[in-house]
């Protein structure tokens, strides 16, 4: 069982004739790229642009920028591609969910590999 960053396990100990169940935790630490994950799944609504931008580049995304008068940054990794629109102060949440839709497949993708 995981609790934010705390991880619970059960287990037995057996001493003599008798067993106990004891329910230990250790921390397992985070990552910053997984807090600002963590971050985007809870609240899409107030993402800003350059915290989407950090973590598809952490995922090994490139990022082409947009030509003149497009806003739209398109960002690759195999053949996994997404577009976001640079936009103040927050991006829709629409664009997050198809954000980390495309970080899963890339994660998948590399699992698989």
């Amino acid at each position: 069982m995981e609790v934010g960053s705390t991880r619970l396990e059960s287990a037995t100990i057996y001493g003599g004739t008798f067993g106990e169940n004891i329910l230990f935790w250790y921390h397992v630490p985070m990552t910053q790229q997984e807090k600002l994950r963590r971050r985007l799944e809870q609240n899409p609504k107030t993402v800003r642009f350059e915290d989407i931008d950090r973590l598809l580049q952490a995922h090994g995304f490139q990022v082409r920028q947009p030509r003149s008068g497009s806003n739209h940054h398109f960002y690759k990794r195999g053949q996994i591609a997404v577009s976001v629109p640079r936009r103040r102060p927050y991006v829709l949440p629409i664009y997050v969910k198809l954000v980390l839709e495309a970080i899963d497949r890339a994660e998948k993708e590399a699992n698989n590999d």
